[in-house]
């Protein structure tokens, strides 16, 4: 059985993904992402029902922006919903800021002095330190008590 396993992974591992999906060799995938979720409550409504209609096949969620709250209840509601996380590092409006999920403490190096995260990636390369990146992206993945 083993072996029949390791046979039919080894076989698929040299399959495109459009055939080891079930669709024909020659046919091509589009996915449709709706990006950056929970930045604002109207961001958050167009991609509800562009997920309900089918219009997109996924949505990836901005865990620290702050509208989290409203798509935690929509991925309680629709557990089939393909959401994703949207890894954030950066906040890069002047007026429209967030910050880490981590306590600030834990992360200092990733904010600035203002307490929000850095508004450039440049900012962020500068400053962040290697080990500090890790236990936020930890942090952000893990579910929340109130998610």
């Amino acid at each position: 059985m083993r072996f029949a396993v390791l046979l039919l992974a080894a076989f698929l591992a040299d399959q495109p993904l459009n055939v080891r999906l079930g669709y024909p060799a020659d046919s091509k995938l589009l996915i449709i992402n709706a990006d950056d979720l929970a930045m604002s409550h109207s961001e958050n409504d167009a991609s509800f029902t562009a997920l309900d209609q089918k219009l997109v096949t996924s949505a990836t969620v901005m865990v620290p922006a702050p509208w989290f709250g409203e798509v935690a209840a929509y991925a309680r509601t629709h557990p089939d919903a393909d959401l994703g996380l949207h890894l954030t590092l950066t906040a890069e409006w002047q007026t429209f800021r967030w910050g880490p999920v981590t306590p600030r403490n834990l992360v200092p190096s990733l904010v600035g002095p203002d307490g929000y995260f850095y508004s450039t990636t440049e900012e962020f390369a500068q400053h962040a330190k290697v080990d500090e990146k890790p236990r936020y992206a930890r942090r952000s993945s893990a579910p929340s008590p109130s998610a």
